[in-house]
């Protein structure tokens, strides 16, 4: 697996139910909350933001859950939200 995850001197997945900022090379920036990490994928909430796609119905807004893949992908750890 091949994440990277900013300040973290290893290579390790991002933590589910931790807050990230997700730089994602095809679907931009957003906020997102892990849901889980299978192998190469994590499944995620998005809490701020929109991922963008080339196809309209494959947008995702705040409140749905997107699948996104280690490689394709840069998590800035955030704070919690109250």
């Amino acid at each position: 697996m091949n994440w990277v995850i900013a300040g973290q001197g290893r290579i390790s997945p991002p933590v589910v139910g931790k807050l990230y900022e997700l730089r994602h090379s095809r679907k931009g920036t957003f906020t997102v909350q892990v849901k889980s990490v299978n192998g190469e994928w994590a499944t995620c909430t998005i809490v701020e933001g929109v991922a963008k796609a080339i196809m309209s119905y494959n947008v995702k807004y705040e409140g749905e859950e997107i699948s996104v893949r280690d490689t394709l992908s840069y998590w800035i750890p955030l704070e919690s939200k109250p």
